[in-house]
């Protein structure tokens, strides 16, 4: 194995770690429903099954005795009571006299030693109670005790103590996305990462997504400014570039498309308006973007400084045509390049009264921050597309067929995974969303 792929391999493994999925020891049914018991007589078992515990070490069993020193020490009087308990009483003896006519009584103290107040009646011989200070235990004085008879809860009774646990996921895929993701102008970012997990049931699948997207510009002066109109930032529409593309990468590589060396070139559909645009068909003329006004004098008087933003909701960006091999731990990113273009009124001098300014797209845009402007007049009305979350689809697709010389990969860098072929038409909708 080389160091590159020794490589590749520690770094998939981190970005697994991201889609952990642990076991869940968790008892839903609540120990306190439809019962009598009370806190103090749950937590006391569980407190006698963590000091009944044995351990490995002969140090620790110093209270395990053998059947034969339990004999002795039973016999001895470890366990009885100390010493016997006496009855005491008086005896009447009654002598009639007759030279007075009466009769005296006399009593004699009579003292029996009673065998049979030796045995402790009260003992139960399934609940032994032993008091904290026996153990050295500090604080106030408790009798620790272990009855079978209260119920365990939250406790795994078979409980896996390897490293390596059972693997109970059913997901086919996970997706890892946050909202009001930014990315800057002619920069990239990774809007969402995919995990192929333990449910997946095909070796590959194509998928497509949907994802809110907007557009956001803020500045930042020391000054008092100039009154700024008919400023735009809109999609930079140039030849043989698109102003939002995806790229579809796995271990900082580009992903090529399935039975080929080319790169992957997902379709991508923009919906800012009444209709759906194809990425490769837009023009100038749709001016997809926002136009703004800075009504000059915005410097904060008590930190001298000042500051104006400007978030908007253009509409849904949807992604089609990913076709990824689908072995379980592989993770791709989702990652987002942008070009923008910003402009200015050139009779003013914006560029040296504000120190930076910044702008780009916001992807999988929160419902609740569509549109939001601060120091700033926003001449643009708000957008007319319905807002819809993200949501991602996958489809085993078996028309695509793979050649065995490709070297096609889903990320793997010149791996081979030819002659793979498919005989079904499965939906791949089980995925999750953190």
């Amino acid at each position: 194995m080389s160091e590159y792929n020794l490589n590749t391999a520690c770094k998939q493994r981190t970005r697994r770690m991201l889609f952990s999925y642990p076991t869940n020891r968790l008892e839903l049914i609540s120990p306190y429903a439809n019962t009598n018991f009370t806190q103090q007589e749950l937590d006391m078992r569980r407190k006698a099954e963590i000091l009944e515990y044995s351990g490995n070490s002969q140090a620790s069993k110093g209270n395990n005795l053998t059947k034969k020193q339990k004999l002795v020490q039973t016999l001895s009087g470890k366990y009885q009571n100390n010493g016997y308990n006496y009855n005491t009483y008086y005896e009447e003896t009654l002598t009639y006299r007759k030279a007075t006519d009466l009769t005296e009584s006399t009593y004699e103290l009579i003292i029996e030693r009673d065998a049979s107040n030796n045995i402790d009646e009260s003992c139960d011989s399934s609940i032994i109670y032993t008091p904290t200070t026996s153990s050295g235990v500090p604080g106030p004085v408790i009798n620790l005790y272990k009855d079978p008879s209260i119920p365990l809860y939250n406790y795994e009774k078979n409980a896996n103590s390897l490293a390596i646990t059972d693997d109970v996921d059913v997901d086919k895929w996970r997706i890892i996305i946050n909202e009001n993701v930014e990315v800057a102008d002619d920069t990239s970012g990774t809007t969402f990462l995919l995990g192929i997990m333990g449910g997946i049931d095909e070796v590959m699948y194509t998928f497509d997504f949907e994802i809110p997207i907007g557009m956001y510009i803020r500045g930042t002066t020391n000054t008092l400014i100039d009154k700024y109109t008919d400023l735009t930032l809109k999609l930079n529409i140039v030849e043989n570039s698109l102003p939002i593309d995806i790229d579809i990468m796995y271990n900082d590589q580009i992903v090529r498309q399935l039975g080929s060396s080319n790169e992957l070139v997902p379709t991508i559909h923009y919906v800012f308006g009444s209709s759906e645009i194809n990425a490769t068909t837009i023009t100038q003329q749709d001016n997809i973007g926002i136009e703004f006004d800075l009504s000059g004098a915005i410097i904060n008087a008590n930190s001298n400084t000042g500051s104006y933003e400007i978030k908007y909701y253009l509409g849904q960006l949807k992604v089609k045509n990913i076709s990824l091999y689908t072995e379980k731990g592989y993770i791709y990113d989702l990652v987002a390049n942008n070009n923008l273009l910003f402009t200015i009124d050139t009779q003013g001098r914006y560029n040296e009264e504000f120190d930076d300014t910044e702008y780009g797209i916001i992807y999988n845009m929160s419902s609740d921050s569509l549109q939001s402007v601060t120091n700033a007049t926003l001449n643009t009305q708000p957008s007319v597309v319905q807002h819809k979350p993200f949501i991602i689809n996958g489809v085993f697709n078996d028309a695509i067929e793979i050649s065995s010389n490709s070297n096609s990969n889903g990320g793997n860098n010149g791996v081979n995974n030819g002659g793979i072929s498919g005989d079904g038409g499965s939906s791949g909708g089980s995925g999750y969303t953190y």
